[in-house]
């Protein structure tokens, strides 16, 4: 490994932390190349991480961890820094025609997210219940260095589409998807409805929840039930309470 010099210029993605790399890595995730600081060469996570960039033909650079400082975006990097291209961007009809179709297929949209943490979080989730994707707003950000961060690795697998939210919801209804709605004042509760099969969860944003609009271009509306005296959860709970009751179910469904 030889010795880096900080240049002022930095690439379109920069992955930070032990496990997120790790986690590209494994995911066989283009990598230019990996920073790392000499004080962290020998930790065991470090060692795995390194013996798979070695696998992968990715070259491996010291440095320190001041230099590594100055270009970090997430102020968490552990020590090593890897090099990225942009994550690809696709429609959401590419992605159907890329992805045979499932029974139990399920894609959660956004209206809203404005914390790059709640972010992270909610595509952390949505990977491990096996979500096909997360659509958010053309204008959202997407995903930082922050929100893969977060997400440990999540963004690596699961795809994160860019798209008008009332044409992706057209385009899952004549895929079949039943269009579902968090709403924390509806009639029906979340465990009293059927989730298997293809679904699409709509969950609002941080400040306002959903829309008169997005209300009504979905199929149903469902609350969480709650019985203290908050009002709404984090949006990030949000989401996984949904998410794990549809993996419970299709999990019931298939006897697993």
């Amino acid at each position: 490994m030889r010795r880096a010099r900080i240049k002022r210029k930095t690439p379109k993605r920069l992955i930070e932390g032990r496990n997120p790399i790790l986690e590209a890595l494994l995911a066989k995730t283009v990598i230019s190349r990996i920073w790392i600081a000499s004080s962290v060469v020998k930790n065991k996570k470090i060692r795995q991480l390194l013996r798979l960039a070695s696998q992968r033909q990715v070259s491996v650079k010291k440095t320190d961890r001041k230099s590594l400082d100055k270009i970090s975006q997430t102020k968490l990097h552990q020590g090593v820094i890897a090099f990225a291209p942009s994550l690809p961007r696709f429609s959401l009809t590419q992605l159907l025609e890329k992805k045979k179709r499932k029974e139990g297929f399920c894609f959660l949209l956004l209206t809203e997210v404005l914390d790059e943490q709640n972010l992270g979080a909610i595509l952390r989730t949505a990977e491990a219940t096996g979500v096909t994707a997360v659509i958010i707003p053309k204008r959202a950000k997407g995903v930082t260095s922050v929100v893969a961060r977060t997400a440990m690795g999540a963004a690596e697998y699961l795809p994160v589409v860019k798209e008008n939210l009332f044409s992706a919801i057209k385009i899952l209804k004549k895929q079949g998807a039943q269009i579902v709605g968090a709403e924390p004042k509806s009639g029906k509760i979340l465990y009293q409805m059927d989730l298997r099969g293809p679904v699409a969860f709509v969950v609002g944003g941080e400040d306002r929840g959903l829309t008169a609009p997005i209300k009504k271009a979905c199929d149903f509306l469902v609350s969480i039930p709650m019985r203290g005296k908050v009002s709404s959860l984090n949006m990030s709970v949000a989401c996984a309470v949904l998410l794990y009751e549809k993996l419970r179910q299709e999990m019931v469904k298939n006897g697993s």
